[in-house]
């Protein structure tokens, strides 16, 4: 498929960044990249303590007949949610991403694409490479860590900016303006377990060894895909562990990240060899009663039990085997409460059991929380800790992110619905959304700021069905350069 010069330029800068791994917290050599691109270039550029970029370019083409363009200052996060199919063996923090074109479709093989947050990257470099754009001076604000905490928009050093009109690249919908974000954290469960040798189960000897897996579910966003009714890997091999009577459980792993719903998880478990067959019946009734009950909504689940050649070493004493199922089946995950605004209802609040992992003394779980009303964090964390209590389990709060309010009034906002009007002649669509954005820090740290969020349609992120359609980023593209190139011709709006 021929594409436009300026097209093809966000493609290539997409995927020359995608051969270079970047995990949450491991940004180091995206930054490095991006400062070569700008030292190519002669701009300015500065970099905090966080680890976030400022590159500085001055303005192209502009008038000067109606005043002073102001700053405009475009954001996208330099991190990435890499997840990978179970079986592709991808290394994210070795491995490139691939990059698959597949008819307006960009997707990757077996693995996330990165399109959320990288194809924003990869847009703002064409866009200010265009040298026909006329554009007001922009600053270019690349932050880390967006995906695991947002450490980086809440540790920025807002005095390396000037600019008060934010422009954040970080929404999935083409046609869609965000003015609002939901705020959230992350709750982490400590259980204690001191496991015992695994040689008590009938001597060891006479027990047989097994891995319980369940896989194929859709996962996607916490804050995007959280109101589905998909399902919860983590809590399904839970509702399995909970009918087995005599097995004894040695380890429970699922989840990916605090903000992907999750896909998998596994257990090992260790059967008396005289309990074998009734414990693999009890196993079959759950799975078959799990895929009536999931049918509609995850077609593709998969639950399997192999053999193991190898009998763990240790498994949980049965007491505290019990209490880990029960806390994975009671703490909760999924929509809390619905608000109202006039006739319309909202997603308030939701948690999201994201992770479970096992180590040698203890299961680690974590919850994921968003709310539109930061007061209501507080109530999801209660009843978080309320259950933790109830099991014996420690609770560390980390993560904290606010919520973003629209301003509905901004300059920005009203200049940007009418450059959308008159270029695709029909009105965007203007919405707050259950998702965390670094706009909200972004709101903190420049007191008074105008905040958009925009971006082209990406479906499936966190997932590797992600994917984004190149029509809808050179759309974007073509809305930018016509919105900055109205700053640079008449900076008060008068025209």
């Amino acid at each position: 498929m021929a594409e436009s010069t300026q097209i093809q330029a966000v493609i290539d800068y997409f995927t020359a960044l995608n051969q270079i791994p970047r995990p949450s917290k491991q940004e180091a050599k995206v930054a490095e990249w991006l400062l070569q691109w700008a030292k190519e270039r002669k701009f300015e550029t500065h970099q905090d303590k966080a680890g976030n970029l400022v590159v500085r370019v001055p303005g192209r083409n502009v008038s000067g007949k109606q005043g002073t363009p102001p700053t405009i200052v475009l954001q996208a996060h330099m991190d990435m949610v890499c997840v990978s199919q179970e079986a592709k063996g991808h290394d994210c923090k070795k491995d490139p991403i691939t990059v698959l074109r597949k008819g307006d479709w960009l997707q990757a093989d077996g693995t996330s694409l990165g399109a959320d947050n990288g194809i924003a990257i990869a847009l703002m470099q064409a866009l200010v490479d265009d040298t026909e754009l006329a554009h007001p001076p922009l600053e270019l604000l690349f932050t880390v860590d967006e995906e695991s905490g947002m450490t980086g928009a809440k540790n920025l050093d807002a005095g390396l900016l000037s600019g008060s009109k934010f422009i954040n690249l970080d929404s999935e919908s083409e046609g869609v303006f965000t003015v609002g974000s939901a705020g959230g954290a992350n709750s982490h469960l400590r259980l204690p377990i001191l496991s015992e040798a695994s040689g008590t189960v009938s001597g060891g000897e006479g027990a047989h060894a097994f891995r319980l897996m369940v896989s194929g579910l859709r996962g996607g966003h916490s804050g995007i895909h959280i109101e589905r009714p998909h399902g919860n890997a983590i809590h399904t091999i839970a509702r399995l562990l909970g009918v087995l009577k005599d097995a004894r459980i040695a380890s429970i792993n699922g989840g990916e990240a605090s903000n992907a719903l999750s896909r998998a998880a596994n257990a090992e478990i260790l059967i008396p060899e005289r309990a074998v067959e009734a414990e693999k019946r009890r196993l079959r009734e759950c799975a078959a009663a799990l895929r009536e009950e999931l049918h509609s909504v995850e077609p593709e689940l998969k639950i399997q039990w192999q053999a193991l050649d190898q009998h763990p070493k240790r498994v949980f004493p049965q007491e505290a085997a019990r209490t880990a199922v029960d806390l994975l089946l009671a703490l909760p995950h999924g929509v809390q409460r619905y608000g109202y605004a006039g006739k319309k209802h909202f997603l308030e609040s939701s948690c999201n059991l994201a992770t479970v992992e096992t180590k040698p003394d203890a299961m680690l779980v974590t919850v994921n929380q968003r709310t539109a009303r930061n007061v209501l964090l507080g109530a999801d964390r209660s009843t978080i800790s309320a259950v933790a209590r109830l099991c014996g389990a420690r609770v560390k709060v980390d993560g904290e992110y606010p919520a973003w309010d629209p301003n509905y009034e901004a300059e920005l906002l009203r200049r940007a619905e009418r450059t959308y009007r008159e270029q695709r002649g029909k009105r965007p669509k203007t919405e707050t959304v259950h998702a965390g954005l670094e706009t909200g820090f972004l709101a903190q740290k420049v007191p008074g700021a105008e905040i958009i969020s925009l971006g082209p349609t990406i479906q499936h992120p966190h997932s590797p069905s992600e994917r984004v359609s190149v029509q809808s980023v050179d759309r974007l593209r073509s809305f930018l350069a016509t919105l900055l190139g109205s700053y640079a011709e008449d900076p008060e709006g008068a025209g």
